[in-house]
């Protein structure tokens, strides 16, 4: 798979997964610091929207925030980590 084409595979997988957790930016932003994650908000919405590319870290980081947010509402946590997501 290409760069452009995981790229876009990743911006979709957690564009999707936010919008069915139903949460906004700046929450996740708050989780992705939480777990580890260190780019100021205005990054990780320039990650989300393509205008930089997500590094497997940030992408890790992201992922991992959205699926505690899921598990703190109930739910299983489903946001595939990046060696998930390439079959790695």
């Amino acid at each position: 798979m290409s760069t452009p084409q995981l790229q876009a595979l990743m911006r979709e997988t957690l564009g999707g997964a936010m919008q069915a957790a139903g949460l906004g930016a700046d929450e996740l932003w708050r989780g992705y610091v939480a777990v580890g994650g260190s780019e100021l908000p205005g990054v990780v919405d320039d990650l989300l929207t393509g205008r930089q590319a997500i590094e497997p870290d940030q992408y890790d980081f992201l992922a991992q925030a959205i699926n505690d947010h899921a598990v703190s509402l109930g739910n299983r946590g489903a946001v595939p980590y990046f060696h998930q997501l390439c079959g790695a």
